[in-house]
């Protein structure tokens, strides 16, 4: 962009930043929670901030084993559909799977004449085999497609994640580009990076005591 264009840009965020930096003060204080915006959510913008610029270091080698892992998972995960249906067909295709569900007659009066999406088919897991094996599969194909996007994402050993605090209703904290510290194989990512970056992996725990805590605050 022009050298201008950004000078402009620049300067009205930091002047509307500016004229929203009172208010916000005050609401800080109404809410008791200035010493925790300041020691505590300050402090952790600057990290974060850090890991974006500098990289946060992955083993690109474990990542890879993960990766060949998700692959025969998956692998099996659809052999044990074909086997079940007893029959080839596209398993990430939504109109052959549902041509393939609607074959049962149980199924088919569940469905109607709605195309099987992932979240119906989620349900349709919970009393039938077929679905649930389907399901199996899909996961595995979303975590492999994860894992596979942080691979690409990987740059002389680094990846350079956007982060967010406010992503969430309960305070955890997420990332794009790519997905870190939220994605489905959270154990297994957890893994690949250093231990002094671990502790910024979502803690269900501390999630909702910030969830009740904000309830709180509603409340009061």
């Amino acid at each position: 962009m022009p050298f201008q264009s950004v000078v402009d840009y620049a300067c009205e965020h930091a002047d509307a930043t500016l004229q929203l930096a009172g208010v916000l003060q005050q609401e800080l204080a109404h809410r008791g929670i200035e010493q925790q915006y300041r020691n505590g959510t300050l402090p952790l913008v600057k990290t974060l901030g850090d890991l974006e610029c500098d990289g946060v270091p992955m083993d690109v080698d474990r990542l890879r084993a993960v990766r060949d892992s998700l692959v025969d998972q998956a692998s099996r995960a659809k052999e044990a559909v074909i086997g079940r249906v007893g029959s080839s067909f596209n398993l990430d295709s939504d109109e052959e799977v549902t041509a393939v569900l609607k074959m049962d007659q149980v199924l088919a009066k569940v469905t109607g004449f709605r195309k099987v999406t992932g979240k119906l088919l989620e349900e349709l897991a919970i009393a039938h085999e077929t679905a649930r094996l389907l399901v199996r599969y899909s996961r595995c194909q979303k975590r492999l497609r994860n894992i596979e996007t942080l691979i690409q994402s990987v740059q002389n050993g680094r990846v350079h994640p956007v982060f967010s605090q406010t992503g969430t209703d309960h305070g955890r904290l997420s990332s794009v580009k790519p997905r870190l510290v939220d994605s489905d194989n959270i154990k297994h990512v957890r893994a690949c990076l250093p231990e002094s970056l671990r502790q910024f992996f979502p803690d269900s725990r501390k999630a909702l005591n910030i969830l009740a805590m904000k309830q709180a605050i509603k409340c009061s």
